[in-house]
């Protein structure tokens, strides 16, 4: 499980999170929108499961998401258009899905 608080204080400066493969489980907290100058999360292989918190999509430095091959589901909102810096977007083996009307380029879904 990944603390409510990850990017409170000593982390908040913090530009990449590789967890893959960690046999982390649970949701992912809404305390990750925090991480302001995330550039780089990377959290395949894990057991998270629930959807995305809506604070997720304040991550506007975020250039790569690694979420595949965890429980994650539900829709990508709409504000996935806030990640401007968005270059790879890895969603492989999970049950999320992009909403009608959403386009993602230059990603890999």
């Amino acid at each position: 499980m990944l603390p409510r608080d990850i990017c409170k204080k000593h982390v908040s400066q913090l530009q990449g999170l590789y967890l893959s493969y960690n046999q982390l489980q649970g949701e992912i907290p809404s305390g990750i929108g925090e991480c302001s100058r995330l550039q780089n999360l990377s959290l395949s292989y894990n057991k998270f499961n629930g959807s995305l918190p809506k604070e997720f999509w304040n991550l506007t430095a975020l250039e790569r998401i690694r979420l595949g091959n965890t429980y994650l589901e539900g829709p990508i909102a709409d504000d996935i258009h806030n990640l401007q810096n968005l270059r790879i977007l890895h969603l492989a083996n999970t049950d999320m899905t992009v909403a009608y009307g959403v386009i993602v380029v230059n990603s890999f879904i």
